[in-house]
């Protein structure tokens, strides 16, 4: 029997606040996306094997992974939260939408649960509420 493990660790991230585009920029969403790759490797020879013998020069053997990884997670300010819920625009009106939090990190939350094309507020709004009309400024 032999055992072999390993590990590696990355991210890929991204800000629309470094972003040429207008509509990035107005769209004000960030992610990291941590990605980890644990991999397991056992080997067990079911037949006898002698390295050299030509007798028994093979043996087959079982081999396993393991992965795990966050995937379309997204990185916002923890101030635009309420509770598991985050406002995003739909025609200039804002509207509820449920999210799950993955984690908070001091001012930043990483959270799950916006499609493509959503649009978040970038900064909260005192007394706001579903349904509410907004006007969009562009800087």
């Amino acid at each position: 029997m032999a055992l072999k493990a390993t590990a590696s660790a990355t991210w890929v991230e991204h800000s629309d606040a470094i972003s040429k585009n207008p509509y990035q920029q107005a769209r004000n969403l960030s992610f990291k996306t941590n990605i980890i790759e644990v991999a397991g490797f056992i080997d067990l020879h079911f037949q006898k094997f002698v390295m050299g013998n030509t007798k028994y020069h093979f043996t087959p053997y079982l081999n396993g992974i393991i992965n795990w990884s966050i995937e379309n997670s997204f990185s916002i300010k923890r101030s635009l939260l309420n509770n598991n819920k985050i406002y995003i625009i739909k025609d200039n009106i804002l509207i509820e939408k449920e999210i799950n939090i993955i984690q908070i990190i001091e001012e930043r939350a990483i959270i799950k649960g916006l499609d493509n094309g959503d649009e978040i507020l970038s900064e909260p709004i005192k007394g706001s509420y579903s349904g509410m009309n907004i006007r969009i400024q562009n800087k």
